[in-house]
């Protein structure tokens, strides 16, 4: 019969506050000067990791202090849910592999678990958020296997101890799955034998009328540990800033095919866990710390996924040691190898993996575990002594992108420091520092003047952003002003001014959505439809804002790459940016998008004393396969007088144009090197061709859009680098859009393209001698 179900189907809850988040107080290091005068205000971490970042990257996705409350052990109730019928898609009743009736303790148990759980107190509860509700909490679900022999469920037992410590120490909540102890974690459960309920459960009442025992209901099977896994990730944030860390301790098996982690009753699988992985977005960490592991981190390996495996290959089959290590270094002082007053990730894995080398050198022993870590998405994963101090040094195969460097930002226990530093700051220091990191893996192939040129500007916005600015009284004065407002409903615009011009950024669209002379109308088009909505980006309908904002090109390549040729990409178009910015510039970061791979950043600098603007667009590849891409920047502008395109005396095209229009454009003209173009108000009409500039020209003022021509460059949109587009009523805008050379990236390849806005003033009632006078 075994242990009794209240013993063999605990599952623990974390001591936690759910209302109590993450500081979010914007953080200035100390500079030298201010360390030594008040060593109290001293922040030792960011210093080394300026110095550092020639070297290596470093940081952490600090985690959220929380209030602990009392721990909480929840039984099984006697509850039942009704069988699946044969008319109910497998997919609907993902939990039951018979035809025993379940618990629905599994979904009570599960709506408190720490990805939604509520603290037990007298004052009324707010609903819990349902599971695909973003969080900025991070959260451990911890997995203690079956055990096998006791010395076995020992370890496990105390590796599981160490991690539940270090997460209190660190504040963060843990939800445990498994043994809750040695005298119940020696049977396994056997899904045919219903255990008996505790006399407090029974589900007759003592004096229901003819009762007898005999006559008592028998309980259902209680649910194996598999179930109770899958219930827990199908119940945990899908979304958020914060990661979820699923960790797995005890034995595997492999057969040559098939991988499986050891649990009391049905084994789990590399192939279902990853299955059940599938709908996250947010951040992952994922470590098998069994034998056999290896095959998990191939199946698990993806883009914001962190994954970490005791062996290297599945016939590593004997008991690993690597999983009681680890669990003892992620908060050991005596692992941080940088010295920034906390231990990575990263820093974890090569203390506990040195420490298992030592064992079975020590003990005169063949080693039969390599732990592997893999952090940028090939599947392919490093072993610790690749590396030499936190970088890796030798590389899976030619051409494979490094690991570490995601590792090396993520801190199960933050410093003080760097859990003060405000969610922005920290994404975007992390951005850069990431930047650095692959930068540095291409050095080689790089000519030195672009690589240090490209370094330079990395470290001084990194400087920027984490050294405290000059004292008011020493400062030189600036013409440039940054200041936050509310944009036509969007609360967290920035506003990039000089004494003629602003530029207006809204981050929650990821767009430039205005660029005017003060006091005046711009010549941007926004559509005062959707003035302060967010965009949806599951919506099969373009969310159309206006203003400017890149996409990748060609879109020719948007269904294969994406499953869709239209509405572009989500990360591009639909989902809300980072923004920082220095004293003097702007900087918009999107999340990677899944299905390129691709990180854009947009670096948005203003003349200081004239009305010109300038954004840096850049392609950082982040994930996945081999992608050709092209910058492609899209600028929405309002109905204008004409607009003027150069056309090259060597242009390829016979008209001077490329026709992309179901017709020839109606209001089209080419006279002395010079294109112009009228919207028409019945269709829609498109034209390209081979320029580095274009001219928006309105009643009163001029917008001149310049992003130079690369003449090796192969370009997409039958060879166009600049593109024009009116769209019919009842929407009157039209588009200048600049492409850039078309290039093969690579995990840790960057392609970039500046496009450069000037505002200008008309001068003459003939908008073309006005386009003659900028463009020739």
């Amino acid at each position: 019969m075994g242990p009794a179900p209240s013993e063999r189907y605990a599952v623990t809850l974390p001591p936690m506050n759910p209302w109590c988040t993450r500081s979010a107080c914007t953080f200035l290091p100390q500079s030298a000067a201010q360390s030594r005068r008040n060593p109290s205000a001293a922040h030792p971490t960011h210093g080394p990791r300026l110095c550092a970042a020639w070297q290596t990257s470093h940081g952490g996705a600090g985690f959220t202090p929380l209030n602990p409350v009392t721990s909480l052990e929840l039984w099984s109730l006697n509850f039942k849910l009704p069988p699946p019928s044969s008319s109910t898609p497998r997919a609907a009743w993902p939990l039951s592999r018979s035809k025993r009736n379940r618990p629905i303790s599994v979904v009570l148990a599960l709506a408190l678990l720490p990805f939604s759980l509520l603290p037990f107190a007298s004052e009324p509860l707010p609903p819990a958020a349902p599971p695909d509700a973003p969080t900025d909490l991070p959260a451990i679900l911890l997995v203690v296997g079956a055990p096998g022999e006791p010395d076995f469920g020992t370890n496990f037992l105390g590796q599981a101890e160490s991690w539940t410590r270090t997460a209190a120490q660190a504040q963060v909540p843990l939800t445990r799955i498994g043994p809750a102890s040695l005298s119940t974690s020696s049977a396994a459960p056997d899904p045919s034998d219903p255990p008996a309920l505790p006399a407090a459960e029974s589900t007759e009442a003592p004096d229901a009328p003819n009762s007898t025992p005999s006559a008592a209901v028998s309980s259902p099977s209680p649910p194996s540990d598999r179930e109770l896994l899958a219930a827990a990730l199908a119940a945990a944030p899908k979304a958020g800033r914060e990661p979820l860390w699923l960790v797995l301790i005890g034995h595997g098996t492999f057969d040559g095919r098939e991988a499986r982690f050891n649990l009391r009753g049905p084994d789990l699988t590399a192939a279902e866990l990853a299955d059940w992985l599938q709908p996250f977005q947010r951040p992952l960490v994922l470590i098998n710390t069994a034998s056999a592991s290896a095959p998990f981190l191939a199946a698990l390996s993806g883009p914001n996924r962190i994954v970490i495996t005791a062996t290297r290959s599945g016939n590593e089959q004997n008991f690993t040691r690597f999983g009681e290590h680890l669990a003892a270094t992620l908060a050991d002082p005596a692992s941080d190898f940088d010295q920034d007053g906390q231990t990575s990730l990263l820093e974890a894995f090569l203390s506990a993996a040195a420490r298992v080398a030592e064992f079975y050198q020590t003990a005169g022993r063949l080693a039969t575990e390599h732990a592997l870590l893999d952090d940028n998405g090939d599947g392919l994963g490093t072993p610790a002594d690749w590396f030499r101090g936190v970088r890796a040094v030798k590389r899976p195969q030619p051409g494979a992108a490094s690991d570490g460097a995601r590792a090396h930002q993520l801190h199960l226990v933050p410093s003080p420091e760097e859990a003060a530093l405000a969610p922005a700051v920290r994404a975007r220091r992390d951005a850069l520092e990431f930047d650095i990191f692959r930068l540095r893996d291409h050095k080689a192939s790089l000519p030195e003047d672009e690589y240090y040129a490209r370094l330079e500007s990395l470290l001084l916005e990194l400087a920027a952003l984490l050294v405290p600015p000059i004292p008011a009284a020493a400062a030189a004065p600036s013409a440039l002003t940054i200041t936050a407002t509310n944009h036509h409903g969007w609360p967290d615009a920035l506003r990039l001014a000089n004494p003629q011009v602003e530029a207006i950024v809204v981050p929650a669209l990821g767009r430039l959505m205005q660029f005017r002379f003060l006091g005046e109308p711009g010549p941007f088009w926004e559509n005062p439809a959707r003035f302060g909505q967010a965009p949806d980006p599951v919506a099969t309908e373009w969310g159309n804002f206006g203003g400017d904002k890149t996409w990748p090109a060609p879109q020719a390549d948007w269904e294969r790459v994406t499953g869709r040729s239209w509405p572009p990409p989500r990360a591009f178009d639909a989902l809300p940016v980072t923004a920082t910015h220095t004293r003097e510039a702007i900087v918009l970061t999107s999340p990677v998008d899944p299905h390129y791979g691709l990180r854009t950043h947009r670096h948005l600098t203003l003349e200081p004393d004239q009305p010109v603007l300038r954004i840096r667009t850049v392609y950082e590849k982040v994930s996945g396969p081999l992608v050709r891409v092209s910058v492609w920047v899209v600028t929405q502008l309002n109905d204008p007088v004409a607009v003027f395109v150069p056309v090259p005396p060597d242009s390829p095209f016979p008209k001077g144009y490329l026709n992309q229009s179901a017709g020839e454009p109606l209001d089209l003209e080419v006279r002395d090197g010079l294109l112009s173009l009228r919207r028409h108000p019945g269709r829609g009409e498109k034209i390209g061709n081979d320029a580095g500039a274009l001219l928006w020209v309105g009643e009163k003022q001029m917008l001149l859009v310049e992003c130079p021509r690369d003449p090796e460059g192969e370009y997409p949109d039958g060879g166009a680098s600049a593109e024009v587009w009116t769209n019919p009523d009842p929407l009157s805008y039209i588009e200048l859009e600049t492409l850039g050379p078309l290039q093969t990236l690579n995990v840790g390849d960057r392609l970039e393209r500046t496009n450069t806005y000037t505002l200008l003033r008309r001068s003459h009632a003939d908008p073309r001698t006005d386009a003659q006078r900028v463009l020739r």
